[in-house]
């Protein structure tokens, strides 16, 4: 089954790009979203073509505009593969980029996820982060302040997190922690297939599954993974 698209405000398959940016492939929303790219390689990817990242200062993608997914609803996600080098000191994954109203997944150098919105963060009671493979994960805001973790296409656990919003002005980093250049806990490693949702009902289970055996399915037959015709923004 493809992968969901109603409520899907941004899309980057980390290879497609327009001018110097990464393309937001969601045309309802358009280049408002591309994401800038901040010392990010090309690299192989889990389907065609990635970005890899040092884990240096500096080394992130920044959806500059800031999307305001979190105030007009309760219910939102983020779904990216990932495949880290290490994960030594702690790794961010995805992270807003101011210190105001912040939001952040995040992992320990033990491979335990932590969930982050306002000023209060949630850890998975295990470990799920992984080095070397490629490994798919999805946050899933149910509520305001619960959000449940996916790993691999299936569920981990829900994480009771704040209810302080993501501020409309704040923009969105990929593979860094907020501000992007504190030399702080950045992304080590290659990410491909960046989704963003913001709809009015959270994803549901076969939602997720849908996002994992969509790209999993589009690997083993060879293929490439191409934008569909999606729905207006509502």
């Amino acid at each position: 089954m493809p992968a969901p698209t109603d409520g899907l405000r941004v899309y980057y398959d980390m290879e497609t790009t327009q001018g110097d940016d990464l393309k937001n492939l969601v045309s309802a929303t358009g280049a408002t979203y591309n994401g800038t790219i901040k010392g990010v390689r090309d690299a192989a990817g889990q389907v065609g073509r990635a970005r890899e990242f040092s884990g240096s200062d500096g080394t992130y993608v920044q959806m500059r505009s800031g999307y305001d997914f979190v105030t007009n609803r309760a219910t939102f996600a983020v779904s990216a593969w990932y495949k880290a080098d290490t994960l030594a000191g702690g790794k961010v994954y995805v992270s807003s980029a101011t210190n105001v109203s912040r939001l952040y997944l995040y992992s320990s150098s033990s491979g335990r996820f932590r969930v982050l919105r306002g000023s209060t963060f949630a850890d998975q009671a295990g470990t799920s982060a992984t080095t070397g493979s490629w490994q798919h994960l999805v946050i899933n805001f149910t509520n305001r302040s619960n959000c449940a973790l996916y790993v691999g296409g299936t569920f981990v656990q829900n994480l009771t997190v704040g209810m302080t919003p993501v501020d409309s002005n704040d923009s969105i980093n990929v593979g860094n922690y907020y501000g992007g250049d504190l030399n702080t806990f950045e992304f080590d490693g290659v990410v491909d297939q960046f989704r963003l949702y913001q709809r009015d009902a959270p994803l549901t289970s076969t939602d997720v599954a849908n996002l994992f055996t969509e790209v999993e399915a589009a690997e083993g037959g060879g293929g490439r993974r191409r934008a569909p015709n999606f729905p207006a923004v509502r």
